[in-house]
């Protein structure tokens, strides 16, 4: 996805390919506010209503997640 700021909100639209499959991207755009401007945001991605890994808005900034969580158990278990 890429992130804008048009106006007076954001907006997403499709990233044309994306870089690294498995991965969840959030792409931002040069209109995006960042650091010191009143206007700047979050972007991340929620599970069950609360975000979970959010990060603030910056302009050019790229945003990357994976849904897939490894599970570490101490040995013996």
């Amino acid at each position: 996805m890429v992130l804008s700021y048009v106006g007076d909100g954001f907006g997403f639209s499709r990233l044309g390919t994306v870089p690294e499959s498995g991965f969840h991207y959030v792409a931002e755009d040069i209109s995006v506010p960042g650091p010191g401007n009143p206007d700047q945001g979050s972007v991340g991605i929620g599970m069950a209503g609360a975000g979970s890994f959010v990060m603030p808005t910056a302009p050019t900034a790229v945003f990357r997640a994976s849904p897939f969580a490894k599970l570490i158990r101490p040995a013996g278990e």
